[in-house]
Parts: C-alpha cells; sequence; structure tokens
C-alpha cells in the first residue's frame, strides 16, 4: 500500500534536484549532484530520502493501451463510516489506480484503468455497488485526455504513442523492473528478470528509445504545500472554446472530457486557498460557456495516480533463467 504522504518542508536543493529528475530519471547522479552542488553520493542520500518520504518516485511511464487497457474513468464515492478503512482496502485493488481522500460533496476520489467497458462495470460490482460502506457513486468516464503536464504527451487517450509496439514477455518484465524503480541500473534489471546484463540492456533501451517506455518522475504536490483540488466543470454549447480557456491556466495541470455528471474534470494545484477560490469560483465561473464548477479539495493521497505499475505482470520464467519475483509497486 501506498505511504500516505503530508506536508514536508523542501530546501533549494531538493527542489533543483527534482528539476534535473524531471529532466532526465535517469540522470547520472555525480550530474544531479554537480547541479545542485554536492558530491554524487550526497545526491543519492537526498533522492532517497525524497523517496521514502513518497514525494518523489521516479518509474517506468506507459500508456495503458499499449498494455491493452482502453476504459479509463475517475469514480467519486461518499463513504458511510470510517474513510481511510474503505480507502485502505481500495488501494489494494491493481486497476485502481488512483486513491485520493477528498473534502467535498465526495469524500473518495479514484481512477479506474480497465481493458473495456465491460471489465470497468465488473470492478464496480466486485468493489464498489456490493460494498454496504459506500454510500453514492458517481463514474465519469474518460473520452479525451486533453492536458497532463507529468509527460511531454497526454497519456490515458487510448492511443498509442509514436513508435510504440506490442509487448512481448521479455518487455514486460523489463517493464516490471523499470516500474519498481525507473533509475534501476542496467544490472538491476539483470537481476529481476533473470536476464543476461546485454539482453537487459538491449531490452531497456529499445523500449525507451522507441517511447513505448518513459522514465518519468512524479512528485506529490500536496507535499509541496501546494493546494491541490480536482473541478468537475460543466459547459453550455460546443466545449471547444473551453478547453482552450482551461489548457491555458497554468495551476491546470491535469484535464479530461467525460462522459458523466460533469463535461470536463481538471485537476490544478494553487499556491493557496485564495488562489484556488479566485481560479474556481471567479476566473472559471465567468469564462464564456461554463455553467458550473465544483471543487473537490485533496486531503490525502493514498496511491499516486497515473503508473498503472499494477497493470504489469512479470511472466514466470522469459527463458534464460528463472526469473525471481518482481513488486512492481
Amino acid at each position: 500500500m501506498e505511504k500516505p504522504v503530508r506536508h514536508h518542508v523542501l530546501d533549494e536543493v531538493d527542489l533543483g534536484l527534482i528539476e534535473s529528475l524531471r529532466e532526465d530519471g535517469r540522470m547520472a547522479l555525480g550530474e544531479l549532484g554537480r547541479r545542485v552542488g554536492l558530491s554524487g553520493d550526497a545526491a543519492r542520500e537526498r533522492l532517497r530520502r525524497l523517496r521514502e518520504a513518497g514525494i518523489v518516485r521516479v518509474q517506468a511511464r506507459v500508456d495503458p493501451a499499449v498494455l491493452g487497457y482502453d476504459t479509463l474513468a475517475m469514480v467519486l464515492l461518499t463513504v458511510r463510516g470510517n474513510v481511510a478503512k474503505v480507502a485502505e482496502r481500495l488501494v489494494e485493488v491493481e486497476e485502481i489506480d488512483t486513491v485520493v481522500t477528498v473534502a467535498g460533496s465526495a469524500d473518495l476520489l479514484l481512477e479506474f484503468v480497465c481493458r473495456d467497458d465491460e471489465h470497468l462495470n465488473e470492478l464496480l460490482d466486485t468493489h464498489v455497488r456490493g460494498s454496504e460502506e459506500i454510500d453514492g457513486r458517481s463514474v465519469l468516464v474518460y473520452l479525451e485526455v486533453l492536458k497532463d503536464t507529468t509527460g511531454e504527451d497526454a497519456i490515458g487517450s487510448g492511443t498509442r504513442p509514436t513508435g510504440a509496439k506490442p509487448l512481448d514477455d521479455v518487455d514486460r518484465a523489463v517493464l516490471a523492473a523499470l516500474q519498481r524503480d525507473g533509475r534501476a541500473s542496467y544490472q538491476d534489471v539483470a537481476d529481476h528478470t533473470g536476464l543476461s546484463y546485454s539482453h537487459a540492456r538491449r531490452r531497456a533501451v529499445a523500449l525507451i528509445e522507441s517511447q513505448t517506455v518513459r522514465i518519468e518522475t512524479s512528485v506529490n504536490r500536496i507535499s509541496q504545500g501546494r493546494v491541490v483540488a480536482a473541478v468537475g466543470v460543466r459547459t453550455q454549447g460546443p466545449i471547444g472554446p473551453v478547453r482552450d480557456v482551461l489548457l491555458s491556466l497554468d495551476e491546470v495541470q491535469f484535464a479530461v472530457a467525460t462522459a458523466g455528471p460533469f463535461d470536463l474534470v481538471i485537476d490544478v494545484a494553487c499556491r493557496d486557498r485564495a488562489r484556488l477560490v479566485e481560479l474556481v469560483l471567479h476566473e472559471l465561473r465567468m469564462a464564456p460557456g461554463i455553467s458550473a464548477t465544483e471543487i473537490f479539495l485533496y486531503l490525502e493521497l493514498r496511491k499516486l495516480p497515473l503508473w498503472w505499475s499494477g497493470l504489469v505482470r512479470q511472466p514466470d520464467s522469459i527463458g534464460e533463467r528463472p526469473a525471481p519475483a518482481v513488486d512492481p509497486s
């Protein structure tokens, strides 16, 4: 289960390391240290602390469509009783990739990553509709991911990135190792997959250079003292002009068109609550085409979003020697 992350004060060195990792998640420790005025060993220790605190994660990222997952949905839940207990249970579901406790008309915000609509319906039956602890739900199926600033391109749109290819068992084993640690050495990848060093290196490089896999750095924004919220947006008229307004705002880090109670859902990170109020209740409400907004304020991230690491299953054997078990979390 993911470690719940709360506010953590980051100094200039931490911020410099994060900026460099966002540029290149596999940047050498010596270069990371040089950029922030540390030795390579000191940079390694700083990075270890950031990762263990749940603030930074460097992982391989892959479009779920490459793995055969074409239906994504946001699900808002109201809970009867202990919200943390329900969140802990849902964190363990592989296909639920995001679990956030929120303030507003819902208690939990989830993201489901599914093979198809039937799979989504089965998961809702099993984990949501069949639970006496869950009092209400709203399901918003993704139609199109419009913006995602955690990576260079929108992920989750159901389209494969340029150069992506179907994954065989060896690719999946390498991907599982890189999702466990995007900075893993090629020897570590070999050890975790049972491949030879040269074979592991060749496969890892091919996946990264084809952009089938991207090594990216995610940062828990709540831990940085940001005020983070999901905002449901209802529109009147064509959605295009509203989309353009939303995508122009720096605070909007994720935007998706949905089928459900809202036409659009955006994820915003603001410097403080005053800016959140100004953004949502004034700027957005005044924008042509927006008829209503609703805020779901993030309280605690129980499971980091948008990595789909639980969906990659490593085969028992990939031919060279028995592969040790890899925990892709």
